[in-house]
């Protein structure tokens, strides 16, 4: 038995990073809902600081940005997002 428990510590394990939250996540989704992508980009390009492999903040930047992209007059600021 403790064979096992030795064996499946590190799969049990959570990171210390994990372990507090993202608080920028929570904040970047309300800032997306009150229609503010640049706030979210913002947010979230904050948690990707933190943890730069945090699946949801990436995929999230990544949709606030397109929609700054989508949205901008601007066609050569456009073109480099």
């Amino acid at each position: 038995m403790r064979r096992l428990i030795v064996a499946l510590a590190p799969l049990l394990a959570v990171s210390p990073v994990a372990a507090q939250g993202n608080g920028h996540l929570t904040a970047g989704d309300s800032a997306y809902r009150a229609l503010q992508p640049a706030a979210a980009l913002a947010h979230y390009e904050a948690g990707i600081a933190r943890d730069s492999t945090d699946y949801e903040a990436l995929w999230k930047a990544s949709r606030s940005l397109a929609d700054l992209a989508e949205y901008d007059g601007d066609k050569d600021k456009r073109a480099e997002m």
